[in-house]
């Protein structure tokens, strides 16, 4: 995801004085600080390229207490943020004004700015209505998180149960709310796996006409991966038989693990967006040299667009077997969740005899330790 700073041209100013085009209206009371950014991009880039979309930036000053946003001619979403501070934080009001707009969208929003925060109200359809009373009702716990979460050496033992506790309270709202064309952005973005799944068919009739459908469908894909994958776990552990499976290379060769059978294997799932897999490619390279005429290397990229894997795989010069693992796959079919992967990158060492031998989650000294170990 990047993001671009654009300026206001003739045009846009002159479109703001427009009171007839459809557009976003917001009025502000209590705050002190005339300034709020605002990032754009279309829903169809975020669809198209999840890996590599722009996230437009823009600072815009509120006048007289009002701010008017023509909206674009194809469906967007913008995220408004406002930096009401006095007291040097970078970014004190962490809450946000989150609002996917279709071309011919008249909305309304007041925004109060109260001591911790702000408060909003929105009129223009019964989607952005919704998702204002949704964050009216979760107003309370994501302040608490907010007083624990500042960005900066987060206490995980105390916010983890306030998250479970955010996504009890979400699942709450979605359950009293199943009439309301805003549960589909509940259901797909603020609940947990399990509960997503629970209520997905129920609410089919609002996904067909919302604005978020395709997102909806891609949560639904992978709220089942999720569940699938922590039932996998009991079947990937030291000893067991390492599941089948068969996947294209760069060239488009399929590669079957059944191929290997006889020699030593490392399977490294990864990604080019992941940091520490990228930070581990050197330590790579030197296992590969030294164990390459015993042991296949086979690093499977996971969770992005062929695209930015094959962009990778140029920039990054890995010499040994590369191979992808499609993001549309099925449950079924998705080789991370069969090997109940659940974080990057992880490396699984497997026998000649096709058995797992080590599972390793992170870079760690300790795998290149053990196959040095094992490999003479």
């Amino acid at each position: 995801m990047k993001r671009t700073s654009l300026i206001f041209s003739l045009l846009m100013t002159t479109l703001l004085m427009s009171c007839s085009r459809p557009q976003i209206r917001m009025d502000f009371e209590g705050f002190t600080n005339d300034t709020v950014i605002v990032y754009s991009v279309s829903i169809e880039d975020v669809l198209h390229s999840p890996d590599d979309y722009e996230l437009q930036q823009d600072t815009l000053l509120i006048k007289n207490g009002r701010l008017d946003i023509p909206v674009a001619d194809k469906d967007m979403t913008y995220i408004f943020e406002f930096r009401e501070t006095n007291d040097g934080s970078p970014n004190y009001t962490r809450r946000h004004i989150e609002i996917e707009t279709r071309p011919t969208d008249h909305l309304k929003y007041k925004i109060k700015r109260t001591e911790e925060q702000f408060e909003y109200t929105a009129k223009g359809n019964a989607y952005i209505e919704g998702k204002a009373a949704f964050d009216r009702h979760m107003l309370p716990i994501s302040l608490e998180i907010d007083s624990y979460d500042r960005g900066v050496n987060e206490n995980w033992a105390v916010l983890n149960p306030l998250y479970d506790k955010r996504r009890e309270i979400a699942a709450e709202w979605l359950r009293n709310n199943l009439e309301n064309p805003a549960a589909v952005f509940v259901m797909a973005f603020e609940v947990a796996s399990d509960t997503l799944l629970a209520y997905y068919d129920r609410l089919q009739p609002l996904i067909e006409k919302s604005i978020i459908k395709d997102f909806a469908i891609k949560r639904k894909l992978g709220a089942e991966k999720y569940v699938a994958t922590m039932r996998a776990i009991e079947n990937i552990k030291e000893g067991a038989e390492a599941p089948q499976f068969t996947l294209e290379d760069n060239n488009g060769n399929a590669v079957s693990l059944t191929s290997l059978r006889g020699k030593w294997v490392v399977l490294d799932f990864w990604g080019t967006w992941c940091g520490w897999c990228i930070k581990g490619i050197p330590d790579m390279k030197n296992s590969y040299e030294k164990h390459k005429a015993k042991c296949e290397f086979i690093s499977i990229d996971c969770n992005e667009s062929r695209e930015a894997w094959l962009k990778g795989l140029e920039k990054y010069e890995l010499p040994w077997t590369n191979l992808y693992n499609p993001t549309d796959s099925s449950p079924l079919e998705d080789v991370s969740v069969t090997y109940a992967i659940s974080g990057y990158p992880t490396k699984i060492i497997i026998t000649p005899e096709g058995l797992i031998h080590k599972i390793f989650a992170g870079e760690t000294t300790e795998f290149y330790n053990e196959l040095d170990r094992i490999i003479k």
